[in-house]
């Protein structure tokens, strides 16, 4: 299988952030910790992902 270079659009980001999301708390959870419920994860997140799409800085892979 090749690889597939593939620019993110905003149609992705609901998806994207629920990967990220979801990863965060795996890692917390593995490592004995408890996640933050005081953080609103998804409203950081898509501010951060819309500012560094919008500004070209965001790079970034998926396996």
């Amino acid at each position: 299988m090749g690889i597939v270079y593939k620019k993110l659009s905003e149609n992705e980001l609901s998806r994207i952030i629920k990967m990220r999301i979801d990863q965060l708390t795996e890692e917390y959870t593995s490592e004995g910790r408890t996640v933050p419920q005081d953080v609103d994860l998804e409203a950081s997140l898509m501010d951060f992902y819309k500012r560094n799409l919008a500004a070209g800085t965001y790079v970034s892979w998926l396996a």
